[in-house]
């Protein structure tokens, strides 16, 4: 199946400079999630210093867009801040993003020409030797994601969709508006969450094999299917990761990091304070539905079912209906709120994506697994009939909209 083309490159416009009062020590991060910049985060900043093109905060671009996820990902810089000169840390940050989306686009896109997954999808029951990121990211899916590493090709089909130019396009790939592929789905979910018609063995020392029965490749085969497996809607959460990660190691944290589908990271973690503008999606309308006050957070997640930008998965009819990245087992649409925000002050995106992914695909948002999270560092904000519910006690709300009460879970 061809991948579709859709542009994806972040759409940056100049940062406002705001001024914060002078008994703020920490920098405060303002997240105004609005879609505008990339399509799941526009971030603003409050700082003490003048922004400028030689020190300060900045959108770092990479010197090789070529087989990266740069595309995919904005980084926002503080050059300056560490004391070096601010010349050669600009070329030094910048040298490092470049490395880690391109190592990030090799070990989780499925098309990546000299790819990992590109191999295990076209090996007939091999063993693979990985890179040791891989390895622990099929370790996590497995262990945490229940069977969705295989639900590629019902995300393939969606990535149709979602590249789609008219609403008679997008309902060629869509089972909720051509029967044939609801019918193709129905079948395909037979093998998808069989273990004995697909599953992919860990076999130790960074070797994996992928196991596909003889009926499910020739259906593959039949339907023009090329690939099993697939870290789908989840793989910037596992870039962000790496990427995050490798910038840290090269001693480069002062800045993050987020991707055009809602997965950011802070390099410099829990030294940061930050606010983030929830919003609320009902009967076409977008509304802010408050500010969160979020301390001292390492990574977060923003699901939701709806969009603003075409940068981001999902595809808008004319009548208003919207398509998310977001299915079940069966490849059918599910999405338990219009909106969810998860922060870790523990862990990756990937850890906290994968810890309340079955919590948000799903009809209803099962709170009791929600607090049970808390344990975890973990903690999670979404809206309900009206009201904001939120998990960690001594988040600060402000700024609430009129028509919505807040309430702690507990």
């Amino acid at each position: 199946m061809r991948r579709y083309a859709k542009d994806k490159t972040p759409n940056i416009k100049p940062v406002e400079r705001i001024e914060l009062p002078e008994k703020h020590l920490k920098l405060r991060i303002i997240l105004t999630v609005v879609f505008l910049l990339i399509a799941a985060v526009a971030i603003g900043f409050g700082v003490k210093s003048c922004l400028s093109a030689e020190k300060g905060w900045q959108t770092i671009t990479v010197s090789n867009a070529a087989n990266s996820l740069s595309g995919e990902f904005m980084l926002v810089y503080n050059i300056g801040e560490s004391g070096k000169d601010v010349t050669s840390e600009k070329k030094a940050v910048q040298y490092a993003y470049t490395a880690s989306a391109q190592e990030a686009y090799k070990l989780y896109d499925n098309y990546a020409p000299e790819g990992y997954m590109l191999k295990i999808n076209g090996s007939d029951g091999e063993s693979v030797e990985v890179d040791p990121e891989l390895y622990s990211a099929f370790q996590k899916m497995l262990e945490y994601g229940g069977r969705m590493l295989y639900y590629t090709p019902y995300f393939e089909y969606y990535e149709q969709v979602f590249g789609a130019e008219s609403d008679f396009e997008a309902s060629m790939y869509d089972p909720d508006e051509n029967k044939e592929i609801k019918e193709l789905f129905q079948k395909l979910s037979v093998y998808i969450n069989d273990d004995n018609a697909i599953s992919l063995k860990l076999l130790g020392n960074n070797s994996v094999s992928l196991k596909v029965s003889d009926g499910y490749r020739a259906f593959a085969k039949e339907n023009g299917i090329d690939n099993f497996i697939g870290f789908g809607w989840l793989k910037n959460a596992f870039a962000a990761d790496l990427m995050a990660s490798r910038m840290k190691a090269g001693g480069y944290s002062n800045g993050y990091l987020t991707s055009v589908d809602g997965f950011t990271e802070y390099l410099n973690g829990r030294g940061y304070d930050y606010s983030v503008i929830l919003y609320d999606h009902s009967d076409n309308t977008l509304t802010a539905a408050c500010r969160l006050n979020v301390e001292k957070a390492q990574s977060s997640v923003y699901f939701k079912n709806f969009m603003i930008s075409t940068k981001e998965n999902g595809y808008i009819y004319n009548n208003g209906r919207i398509v998310t990245p977001f299915t079940d087992e069966n490849g059918e649409q599910r999405c338990a709120s219009s909106v969810m925000y998860v922060y870790s002050k523990s862990s990756g995106c990937a850890d906290a994506a994968l810890q309340t992914a079955a919590i948000y695909v799903s009809d209803s948002i099962n709170e009791s697994k929600l607090i049970s999270l808390k344990s975890t560092g973990t903690y999670a904000i979404y809206i309900k009939d009206g009201s904001i519910r939120y998990t960690e006690e001594a988040l600060q709300i402000a700024d609430v909209d009129g028509r919505y009460k807040t309430e702690y879970v507990k």
